[in-house]
């Protein structure tokens, strides 16, 4: 209003300053008329140059109100905005929500038709304004007529309603009471205020202008759900986020790789809409993972002599193609055999070509303790028998092949009552132990030991055979000499040529039952070669050693075993031995090294044979020399027990010396 005031009062002093030239034009006309005729009608023209001035200042101010009421207008939606989105927050007050949305579009509602209800009334008012605007023209050629006192008057008349106008302008102004001003004045100033109307229409004049939506085709990433962020879309007034936004996506899937066709529509917040179809591509741009199998990141720890497959350890996934832990590839084979860290890189590439790597470290290390078990299934130790703890126990580990055992505590052999407790330690290379506490019981389970002079008698045809004269001895570990009780069974008909068998047996007080046999050849003639009856042909003073081992003829082969039921080679031997009050290493290797070396031609009846290469480099194999090129021992878990050839065959290509 300040500003309309300021252009009728510029207006006033053009009258003023034209009230001035009149007055001068009166002298003039009282010398020549038509010179203040010319002067009237300069003045005219300049007043309707000055109204052109007010009618161009007026759509200026006219601009600056329509800028106002858009910026109040964004102001007012933006306030509605920040309502309706703090509303939804509050899921607890969603009757109140709509409410006040509701009285918020009322308002606006209002306030749109109240604006269209002004332009209404200013249409009306721009006619009124028009026929006021020539009927001053009509003034203003009638004061133009007018003498020159007449003009003087009628023009003091129009300063002093101006002042009147001015006094009154701190009182409430409406659009009323300047209309009716300006009808009761009829000053020039009609002009300006029309103009100031149609600036206003010009200001209600809503945006008529949609959104544009640039993207004719766009590229997005594999798994991308659409939304308005990925397409350009501009608007002359709002910006993207207060646009709304449609995107009917059709036969769109974000997980489907392929190239769609979606329309999107773009409604501003004047209700100007776009619709575009925007051609989508779904690509795949992202590469495979590849990642360790367990929580160790770039360092993965893997157990000496453990898997050395790296798939084992590594795996591989790709967002579209899943699973590609088969596809991967490394630049070095890992070896679990070997301790310390292997660096291996590794490669992976999905179907789109998109290529991974990542290096990881291996540490192979042994952190394994050593397993120990039982041998029998039981820690039994029979009586009298020098304890060796690996004889009963035995420790096997992922890495070292011979871990080492060690005892707290001691086993009496001799003391048959209740039980006593061993703590056995296995320790393997790297220092990994296992410690197992047993409870070892000793107990007579071992069968007297019969000794025969031989197991293989000739008789010549016709002679007597006393089977009993071939028994040397029966002795038991705990009841002693036994050989009283021994059972002699089988008959020998030296008056018929041919084979016979002679068995022994004895029983000691804990039901341990020892077997031996004799057979017996009846010829026509004598027979060279074996034993005769008398047994003269066994020599050294070994005959015990000869007949205890071939009392176990026939016994099974198990690996580790000392007997007296079931044997090794060296667990025979050492048994044999110590049955006959001698003592032998456990290993053959070490009894081979416990032992003088003696000739192949100097043998005799008890000495050991030794053997090398028979499963591994290096003496692997021991028996008892018992005469005539022959050896007894405990050869494999086929023949258990059994008599060999020295000189033919398997074991002479392998023998490797004897000792005594």
């Amino acid at each position: 209003m300040d500003v309309l005031w300021i252009v009728l009062s510029g207006v006033a002093g053009l009258a003023i300053g034209s009230g001035c030239m009149v007055g001068l034009s009166k002298a003039g006309l009282n010398k020549n008329q038509q010179k203040a005729e010319q002067i009237l009608k300069e003045a005219q023209n300049e007043a309707e140059s000055r109204v052109k001035q007010a009618v161009l200042d007026g759509k200026t101010q006219a601009h600056d109100l329509r800028v106002e009421a858009e910026k109040e207008i964004k102001e007012r939606k933006q306030e509605s905005m920040e309502l309706e989105n703090k509303l939804l927050r509050r899921e607890d007050n969603l009757n109140f929500r709509d409410e006040a949305l509701n009285q918020k579009e009322r308002q606006i509602n209002e306030k749109m038709k109240s604006v269209a209800d002004k332009l209404s009334s200013l249409d009306e008012k721009e006619k009124k304004l028009q026929e006021e605007i020539d009927k001053q023209v009509v003034v203003l050629e009638s004061v133009a007529k007018m003498s020159s006192q007449a003009a003087k008057e009628e023009l003091f008349a129009i300063v002093e309603k101006k002042r009147r106008i001015t006094m009154t302008q701190n009182a409430p102004v409406t659009l009323h009471a300047i209309v009716d001003r300006i009808k009761t004045q009829k000053t020039i100033l009609l002009p300006a205020f029309a103009i100031s109307a149609f600036a206003l229409v010009g200001y209600a004049a809503a945006d008529r202008q949609a959104p544009v939506i640039h993207s004719n085709k766009i590229v997005v990433p594999y798994g991308t759900y659409l939304n308005a962020s990925d397409f350009e879309i501009t608007d002359n007034r709002d910006n993207l986020d207060i646009m709304d936004v449609s995107i009917k996506s059709g036969t769109y899937e974000a997980k489907q790789l392929g190239t769609y066709r979606v329309t999107v529509t773009v409604t501003d917040t004047l209700q100007n809409t776009t619709d575009k179809e925007v051609e989508v591509q779904v690509i795949d741009n992202e590469a495979p993972v590849i990642a360790s199998r367990t929580e160790g990141g770039y360092i993965i720890d893997v157990e000496a002599n453990g898997s050395n497959n790296l798939l084992d350890y590594v795996k591989a996934t790709d967002n579209v193609d899943g699973d590609v832990t088969d596809f991967i590839n490394f630049d070095k084979e890992l070896d679990t055999t070997q301790l310390g860290e292997q660096v291996i890189n590794a490669s992976v590439e999905d179907n789109m070509g998109n290529i991974a790597t990542k290096t990881f470290t291996f540490n192979v290390g042994d952190t394994s303790a050593p397993e120990m078990n039982l041998k029998n299934g039981n820690f039994v130790v029979n009586y009298g028998d020098n304890f060796d703890i690996n004889n009963y126990v035995e420790a096997k580990d992922n890495y070292d092949m011979n871990p080492v055992l060690t005892v707290e505590g001691e086993v009496d052999t001799k003391k048959l009552d209740g039980t006593q407790s061993l703590k056995v330690t296995a320790t393997d290379a790297s220092g990994n132990k296992t410690e197992n506490t047993y409870d070892v019981t000793v107990a007579d389970i071992a069968a007297p030991a019969i000794t025969l002079k031989s197991n293989d008698i000739n008789v010549k045809y016709g002679l007597s055979f006393d089977a009993k004269s071939n028994l040397v001895s029966a002795i038991d570990n705990l009841d002693g000499d036994v050989t009283s009780k021994v059972n002699v069974s089988g008959s020998v008909n030296t008056s018929k040529a041919g084979s016979y068998t002679v068995n022994y047996t004895v029983t000691d007080n804990a039901g341990n039952t020892a077997n031996a046999s004799a057979k017996v050849t009846v010829a026509a003639t004598p027979s060279r070669g074996g034993y005769n009856a008398g047994g003269t042909s066994v020599k050294g003073g070994h005959s015990g050693i000869v007949g205890t081992g071939l009392s176990k003829v026939g016994s099974a082969y198990v690996f580790g075993a000392s007997g007296p039921t079931a044997f090794d080679c060296s667990g025979f031997t050492s048994w044999v031995y110590r049955q006959n009050g001698k003592s032998l290493p456990r290993t053959a290797a070490a009894q081979y090294s416990g032992t003088t070396r003696v000739s192949k031609d100097g043998l005799s009846a008890g000495d050991l044979v030794f053997f090398a290469g028979t499963y591994k480099s290096g003496i692997s194999h021991v028996g008892i020399y018992i005469g005539n090129g022959q050896f007894v021992h405990a050869a494999n878990s086929s023949t258990g027990v059994t008599v060999s050839s020295l000189n033919s065959g398997y074991y002479a290509s392998h023998y490797a010396g004897a000792g005594r």
